[in-house]
């Protein structure tokens, strides 16, 4: 099977339809293209301003006589993407450790966690999750990646 182009759906806040329509919309799609077209795998992504999807359809068996093809379409939460390393750093002031021990941190890590994937010992590594959490003036952890991100919590 040939895999096609990913197209992108934006979905604006005054677009006048909701998040749940443009996943229909782009599901649709996906179905009317593999209805039609026997060899592609279609991935679509929709994006609004708060999530991102991705879609991509899978053809479970041909059509029959009696039926058209079966088609899944899985959806998957795309991540946003946390802004690089160099733009941390001068954002917050972080070291280049601090940088990894914030990204870490937002992808929900634990001080004994990111010790292991750091190769640093646990207790270096709750002082980097300390200072992190002061340059970013944050009292919790739980607020980390929303602030990478830019985003008010």
């Amino acid at each position: 099977m040939s895999v096609m182009p990913k197209q992108v759906v934006a979905v604006p806040t005054d677009a006048g339809i909701g998040q749940d329509n443009s996943l229909v919309f782009a599901a649709a799609s996906i179905v009317k293209e593999m209805s039609t077209s026997m060899m592609s795998r279609p991935v679509r992504e929709v994006a609004s301003n708060s999530r991102r999807y991705r879609l991509e359809g899978h053809r479970l068996h041909t059509a029959t006589e009696l039926t058209g093809p079966v088609v899944l379409v899985f959806v998957q939460d795309v991540p946003e993407q946390l802004p690089a390393d160099v733009e941390l750093r001068s954002r917050f002031g972080l070291t280049r450790k601090e940088a990894c021990v914030a990204r870490l941190i937002a992808e929900d890590l634990t001080n004994d966690q990111i010790a292991a994937e750091l190769c640093i010992s646990p207790h270096t590594a709750r002082h980097h999750t300390e200072r992190v959490l002061a340059k970013l003036d944050l009292r919790t952890r739980t607020g980390v990646r929303a602030a990478l991100l830019g985003k008010d919590t």
